[in-house]
């Protein structure tokens, strides 16, 4: 085995075509709500906990959870459906010394771990900086507290994303099961430093290092604008992009309207088509980072809009393939919304924690399930009315980006304040443990032994892939 290469628009073992399909495993080294159960960013979660509950109960927790959250089971099930891939996000805090006495425990020895799995199970490691430093946008996975992007205007955060690849370059430069580095998950700038810069600084150091792994460069805008990123002068580079869709997302007949718009294979094959337009006028390889479904069915069924969302999730897959796509599902474990492994509702976790997941979507304060829509967010629109309606009266200007206000509002701020201010509600379901009842309680929640599995959600994936 030796290091993956970009040959054109291929992905090469030496002379053998290699196509990446497989799965992300967010939640594991870099925690999200909807996943993982809490609510706001990951930071502010782990901050009340220790400071309502304490270090022992809150080392016991954490650490029980870094080890039972993937472990050798799941690669070993991975690899039997046949993927060959997982891109694993990763928390910047978690290869760094923790801050204001929050571990976020040793990154590095949970990556090792995957990668010797990898090995055992032929399953491709594609390393992902899910949550850098300062921030690369403004959303809540990137673990940020604040709704505001600050990587991009500090020369100091920049050198410490810049030294954090440098320092997983150095550990994982001669492993041929990396596939390569996806170096920004859906960057976001804002004024100062220009992605195209930041990313060939990264580089740079990366191949000082005599590293030659492929780095996986995502657009702007999340993913959306390619602008400047057509020239690099660094070989083996490829692109990445995610594909969402309201197929996949909102309840409705498949193929049918969804939107207000009618949805087939046709239309998603345009979608598609038209998010990978830029790539595929590149002589690069191209990569579907995250897709997938939002469901809303209870642990093991599914409902009718839920198989239809899967219908729509699997004819994706197999336009992906037919463009020879690179692709790896957002995701593979969480409490029951996008994963096809779930915590079982019977589990000690998931009662303890039932009336708070209850509160959390009636408020809609996870933004991925929510959809921008009901509970907390539907104040947004009101907010923003109200502001239009002033500006109008005093100053008859209709010019202003209010869409642009509502997605702040909507999708950020006012989810992520109320969420970050929920997690009290959270940790009194757990006041009375004790360090090893709650270690005991977080190792049965989401052990791949005791989870159960969308059946049907494999299936698609299965079936499609090649």
């Amino acid at each position: 085995m030796v290091i993956l290469q970009a040959k054109g628009k291929d992905i090469v073992d030496g002379n053998k075509t290699v196509k990446l399909r497989g799965v992300n495993l967010g939640g594991w080294l870099n925690q999200e709500g909807f996943i993982n159960g809490f609510a706001g960013s990951e930071t502010e979660f782990r901050r009340a906990f220790l400071n309502l509950l304490g270090k022992d109960r809150y080392d016991a927790f954490f650490n029980a959870h870094l080890e039972t959250f993937v472990a050798e089971k799941d690669f070993q099930y991975l690899a039997k459906i046949g993927m060959n891939a997982v891109r694993l996000p990763v928390n910047y805090r978690a290869l760094v010394k923790g801050e204001d006495g929050l571990n976020y425990g040793d990154g590095f020895h949970y990556i090792d771990q995957a990668i010797n799995w990898g090995k055992k199970y032929g399953v491709y490691i594609i390393l992902d900086l899910h949550a850098a430093p300062g921030f690369q946008n403004s959303r809540w996975h990137s673990d940020n507290n604040a709704s505001v992007s600050l990587l991009w205007n500090s020369q100091d955060f920049i050198n410490q994303t810049v030294n954090i690849w440098k320092d997983l370059s150095d550990r994982y430069k001669d492993e041929a099961i990396v596939a390569g580095y996806d170096l920004l998950n859906e960057p976001e700038t804002t004024e100062g430093t220009s992605l195209r810069d930041v990313y060939l600084r990264i580089i740079e150091a990366i191949r000082k290092n005599g590293d030659e792994h492929i780095v996986f460069l995502e657009g702007d805008r999340r993913g959306e604008d390619f602008a400047g990123l057509d020239d690099i002068p660094f070989s083996n580079v490829a692109y990445s992009v995610h594909f969402y869709i309201p197929a996949m997302f909102f309840p409705g007949a498949y193929p049918g309207k969804i939107g207000g718009i009618y949805t087939d294979k046709a239309r998603i094959e345009k979608l598609f088509r038209s998010r990978i337009q830029w790539i595929a006028e590149q002589d690069k390889p191209c990569y579907v980072g995250e897709f997938g479904v939002v469901l809303d069915s209870e642990v093991p069924d599914l409902s009718a809009d839920d198989r239809a969302k899967i219908t729509a999730l699997a004819d994706a897959i197999d336009i992906m393939n037919k463009y020879d796509q690179h692709w790896t599902v957002w995701t593979y474990k969480d409490i029951r919304h996008a994963g096809f492994v779930n915590i079982s509702p019977e589990s000690r976790f998931a009662a303890a924690l039932k009336n708070f997941i209850r509160l959390k979507l009636d408020l809609s304060v996870d933004p991925f399930i929510s959809r921008k829509y009901g509970g907390v967010v539907s104040q947004a629109k009101a907010i923003v009315e109200e502001v239009a309606s002033v500006v109008g009266r005093e100053l008859a200007d209709y010019s202003l980006d209010y869409n642009g206000l509502f997605k702040a509002l909507g999708e950020q701020a006012i989810p992520l304040t109320v969420g970050n201010f929920l997690h009290p509600l959270y940790t009194k379901n757990f006041s009375l443990c004790t360090a090893k009842e709650l270690g005991e309680i977080a190792a049965g929640a989401f052990s791949f032994d005791r989870c159960l599995i969308r059946e049907e959600l494999v299936t698609a994936l299965k079936t499609d892939l090649k």
